[in-house]
């Protein structure tokens, strides 16, 4: 029995006909069979205002082919699936014929085999009047060590990969375990600050791409199955200075603080998230990222004219070089460039000033140091690197004089000095645990971690009608049980040497 294949429209089948698309039907299947990948030909998808993937009548009349039930839905400025299944072999009493309908799927015959990676579908879509890339799979939530989580991998070369897995339990209401969850990677494409991003640490850092790390968001969307409504939540990482065990010629002089605290676990997350983002082939890497990615991504292609939806490999790469280490300098003219109306450097006369990246991380603990939290503290002469200073108007020791290690250690670059009723004191935990953060300059200060919430995502259309997502899930790919547990929910990334 032949397996779904694209039906080009006006082009005559082996018999002959020629199928328009006024021809296919409409089918929803009944129950959910446990199929092989073998079995699975390809994914379907459908307009808002179809409720199923599409069937012509040329088919075996006693076994047909067909999907579960698929919709996108435009919601928040993007599509949303409520579903993404795989085309199993059914017999006609497992599912109903619905009324003819004009959706066409088009998928290239080579994505006829069998796929033994995660699929991504990529949606371009307009939020706000900003374009913006959005990468969509699916999850599954299990219960590991009594924390209901999800995890998805994403896979590149070299050995080189990185896990996003966080605990939903906090969530109100929160997807039971076992569901299926959406996860979501939404990228804009200007390469400028999301709205929320997933990356916490400032604008201005140690690193030439610190820019745009705040060019993504990762959410995972449910239903919830008391009130048959969606719900969406985001998700940051949690540690910002969580260090990698990577051999920095700076770990010496550092020694005291953990060694160099640029090479953390979140900047390597973020970093490799945008080369899967983008689809970057790097130039012999440092052993932390990869040359490719190794990611199974679609472009979802909508004519509208022809009412079909196309599913497009992503082959594609952007040649680009690994990311490279800003300095000191440079990240002194860039911050006074961005905001001339700050104090950068010399200290003020008196005790109202305070440095903002130490204001603003006073609740930060390092396990380095005894796990005290942050604080003001002068750097040493000896730990500065002096070709980073050179065109700077100021000798060693009066640059060491104010600034700070934190800044110079972890985001090389110079204390700027607020006053202290400027912040805004917020209260992050009982009884008297404060942070200082700075709304009037986005970007300047790592931002607070901001707990993932349950928002409830409104319908699109007056027909919405939610329902359980089937099919099969990555489930080789989302076990979270076999990987080390992270009692925070943090991103986890290995390879990494």
């Amino acid at each position: 029995m032949p397996p779904l294949s694209p039906v080009p429209q006006d082009q005559p089948l082996a018999d002959g006909r020629v199928i328009q698309p006024k021809d296919m039907r409409a089918i929803t299947v009944n129950k959910t069979p446990r199929s092989s990948r073998k079995t699975c030909r390809a994914t379907v998808s459908s307009q808002p205002s179809i409720r199923a993937g599409s069937v012509t009548e040329s088919v075996t009349p006693r076994v047909w082919w067909g999907m579960s039930r698929v919709s996108y839905l435009t919601t928040m400025g993007g599509f949303r699936p409520e579903a993404n299944s795989c085309p199993v072999a059914m017999h006609q009493s497992d599912f109903d014929v619905g009324e003819l309908h004009g959706l066409r799927v088009e998928r290239p015959p080579c994505e006829e085999a069998e796929s033994t990676r995660r699929e991504w579908l990529r949606y371009q879509v307009v939020a706000e009047g900003r374009s913006m890339s959005v990468f969509h799979t699916r999850s599954r939530v299990m219960l590991v060590k009594g924390h209901a989580r999800f995890a998805v991998m994403v896979r590149m070369n070299s050995g080189v990969e990185c896990k996003l897995d966080y605990i939903l339990d906090e969530l109100n209401p929160a997807p039971p375990v076992g569901s299926a969850v959406i996860v979501s990677i939404h990228a804009m494409d200007d390469g400028k600050p999301h709205p929320r991003p997933w990356y916490r640490s400032p604008l201005h850092g140690v690193w030439d791409n610190s820019h745009e790390l705040h060019s993504f968001s990762v959410t995972v969307e449910w239903c919830d199955e008391a009130t048959k409504k969606w719900f969406s939540a985001a998700f940051q990482h949690v540690e910002i200075f969580s260090h990698v065990n990577i051999q920095s010629s700076s770990d010496t002089l550092h020694a005291s603080w953990g060694g160099d605290l640029s090479f953390n676990k979140s900047w390597i997350m973020a970093t490799r998230m945008l080369q899967f983002i983008h689809n970057r082939r790097y130039d012999n890497p440092p052993p932390f990222l990869a040359q490719s990615v190794n990611a199974d991504v679609k472009d979802v292609v909508w004519d509208h004219m022809a009412q079909a939806v196309q599913f497009i490999p992503r082959t594609k790469y952007e040649d680009a070089e690994p990311p490279k280490r800003a300095s000191f300098h440079e990240n002194w003219q860039d911050i006074q460039e961005t905001w001339p109306d700050l104090i950068i450097g010399r200290r003020p006369p008196n005790f109202h000033w305070k440095c903002a990246v130490c204001a603003s991380l006073a609740d930060v603990h390092l396990s380095a140091r005894g796990n005290k939290v942050i604080s003001w503290e002068a750097i040493k002469p000896s730990e500065l690197e002096h070709g980073e200073i050179a065109e700077l108007p100021a000798t060693a020791d009066e640059i060491a004089s104010w600034t700070c290690q934190v800044c110079w250690v972890a985001y090389r670059r110079p204390c700027v000095w607020i006053r202290q009723n400027d912040f805004v004191k917020t209260l992050i935990r009982q009884p008297s645990t404060y942070m200082y953060t700075l709304p009037s300059h986005p970007g300047l200060l790592p931002t607070l971690h901001q707990r993932p919430q349950a928002i409830q995502l409104p319908p699109a259309l007056p027909e919405f009608d939610c329902y359980n997502l089937k099919g099969e899930l990555d489930t080789d790919e989302d076990d979270a049980s076999e990987q080390e547990e992270n009692d925070e929910g943090e991103d986890q990334f290995g390879g990494v040497v």
